[in-house]
């Protein structure tokens, strides 16, 4: 269903989502996050996942992209390779006990199987 007057805003947001990027804003961890963040939103998942993988490509303590990344692989119904990044950001957080925390409550979302402690 269309909304009227935010369709025109919608398709130019797509657009600027497309552009593709060089130099200084390329290489921003915090671009691609926000990239992948507004394309989960904008229900482009495959597109979100590549832009949630570059952030901690570029920067290894992008761990917050690494969570989403992990977490939207699971609704996309790749809970595997999911929880394979949970577990290595599980395994980057020990002497962490929050984000530790954290980590495996995102990992339980995904397989609710999963026994605590993993």
């Amino acid at each position: 269903m269309d909304r009227g007057p935010s369709r025109p805003y919608r398709e130019r947001a797509a657009e600027l989502l497309d552009r593709p990027v060089s130099g200084v804003v390329a290489a921003l961890p915090m671009y691609h996050h926000v990239r992948g963040s507004l394309l989960e939103t904008a229900g482009r998942g495959e597109d979100a996942v590549r832009a949630y993988e570059r952030a901690p490509q570029l920067d290894p303590d992008a761990a917050v992209s690494a969570t989403n990344l992990g977490s939207l692989l699971g609704q996309l119904g790749h809970a595997d390779e999911g929880l394979r990044v949970l577990d290595d950001l599980l395994e980057a957080s020990r002497g962490n006990p929050t984000a530790a925390r954290a980590l495996e409550e995102e990992a339980h979302a995904l397989d609710p199987h999963l026994r605590a402690g993993r």
